[in-house]
């Protein structure tokens, strides 16, 4: 459709040089349209409702109304009728155009409204000067545009606690919007930005609001509450952070909110510590509340290093470690991958795990990949290799449980020769080696490679080979 306006606008400029009606028609229908347009994007990027919303109303909705006006115009503009032909073109214009809007978008007036909401809020934000904190908050009688503040202040790390408290103070709740529709409530409100922004100070203050047996303070536990994955959510932004400082902060936080609602610590907040492997906030949580699932429970202890407990938890119930925590995974695959190796080796060791069982239908071991997965992300590979990777690399042998397929695929790729090395100190020559690559070659032809890369230089090539045979 722009394309199409394009055409047609182009095409009445070139042709307006000989004929002064459609000159008119440029002046008093498509320019007055197109500077409507331009400054309605203008004032929707202005309060925040920036370029994406702008270029898809000048693209869309209004190409297409400029069009339909000026072949209307080109079509029916006489010019004893001109002046009020143009003004009921741009009237209905406006009522196609709103119209229009409002059912493409319904949810468009509602933002333009909170966006202009939050200009103003910031636009106050800005005009407090330190030690008229109190005087600027005081006059300002709107909750809205309170609520709004407090959400912008909690964002900024370098607003004053002075400010937070004032308009903590002056709305009726952190934990919610009294301005919002009910399912906007929680969305978004200032305790939600503020801890998924790490705020401390402003967690601090917020949490007082948690304490006590009012009405009020119930109503904001409720809320909390409602939101079963908010510990996990946190968990995800200091990932993504990746500072020591945000997972210290993290803690405090989580410490805060724990010490006055234990309930948050949930199974969905433990699956993400779990996965996320953070030893300091994985204790800190067992302190609270160690996780209902006992998978879980043994894989927290593994991470912590609990090697007594584990090994009593595995004893009691070898199964256990046959337990699925994903559609790929088991409970021992997660401990390989993310437990203490001290904890991998005496479980390894006790020659209680049935490799035969961990290889899946594919014959594929992620045991195994978990394991070669770690050791080469690990800057101690030669260490981590010794205390994992060749010990479950020397069960599997014994069993021959091997999965070899997945060891030449990963032979293949083995460039700084950690598994060849792996597999020579578990046991496996490096003529086993290559023996069992070409063996696999022979049945899967797209795993073909030079398997004399296999194992360096002057490795020792030992004669026996059960692989050849």
């Amino acid at each position: 459709m722009p394309w199409l306006f394009s055409a047609i606008a182009v095409g009445t400029i070139i042709f307006s040089f000989k004929k002064p009606r459609l000159q008119k028609i440029i002046l008093w229908v498509v320019l007055p349209q197109f500077l409507m347009l331009t400054f309605f994007c203008g004032w929707l990027s202005s309060i925040g409702l920036g370029i994406t919303l702008l270029l898809k109303t000048l693209t869309g909705l209004g190409s297409l109304i400029m069009t339909g006006s000026l072949i209307v115009m080109l079509w029916v503009d006489k010019r004893r009728h001109a002046v009020s032909l143009r003004l009921a073109c741009h009237i209905l214009a406006i009522i196609i155009f709103s119209l229009s809007l409002y059912l493409l978008s319904p949810g468009f007036f509602s933002a333009t409204q909170q966006a202009d909401l939050r200009t103003q809020a910031n636009r106050q934000l800005m005009q407090i000067e330190k030690g008229k904190e109190f005087e600027v908050i005081d006059a300002i009688d709107d909750p809205a545009i309170l609520e709004e503040m407090l959400d912008i202040a909690v964002l900024r790390s370098d607003e004053s606690e002075t400010v937070i408290r004032l308009l903590t103070d002056r709305v009726e709740s952190p934990f919610y919007f009294t301005t919002a529709t009910d399912t906007q409530a929680a969305q978004n409100a200032p305790f939600f930005t503020a801890f998924n922004a790490l705020n401390v100070t402003a967690i601090r203050l917020f949490s007082d609001a948690l304490a006590g047996p009012s009405a009020q303070a119930e109503k904001n536990r409720r809320i909390l509450r409602q939101d079963q994955r908010l510990l996990a959510r946190g968990l995800r932004e200091i990932t993504l952070n990746g500072s020591p400082v945000a997972e210290a902060d993290f803690m405090l936080i989580s410490k805060m909110l724990l010490d006055k609602e234990p309930e948050l610590l949930n199974e969905a907040a433990w699956r993400g510590v779990l996965r996320a492997r953070y030893k300091a906030i994985i204790e800190l949580f067992w302190r609270y509340r160690p996780p209902e699932k006992r998978e879980n429970s043994v894989l927290a202890l593994a991470i912590m290093g609990k090697t007594p407990q584990v090994i009593a938890q595995i004893n009691n119930t070898p199964q256990i470690l046959e337990k699925q925590s994903g559609p790929y995974s088991t409970l021992l695959s997660d401990i390989v991958y993310e437990a203490e190796p001290e904890v991998i080796q005496r479980i390894v060791n006790s020659g209680s795990v049935d490799w035969q069982r961990f290889v899946d239908r594919n014959g594929e071991s992620k045991i195994l990949g978990n394991a070669l997965e770690r050791v080469r992300e690990n800057e101690e590979s030669k260490v981590l290799s010794a205390q994992i990777l060749q010990p479950i690399l020397r069960g599997m042998i014994a069993q021959r449980a091997l999965p070899e397929e997945q060891t030449t695929r990963y032979l293949s790729l083995d460039r700084r020769g950690i598994l060849s090395d792996a597999l020579s100190d578990a046991g496996l020559s490096c003529q086993q080696q290559k023996a069992m690559a070409e063996k696999v070659i022979v049945k899967v032809p797209h795993l073909r490679f030079d398997t004399r890369r296999i194992c360096g230089p002057g490795r020792q090539i030992a004669e026996d080979d059960e692989y050849s045979q």
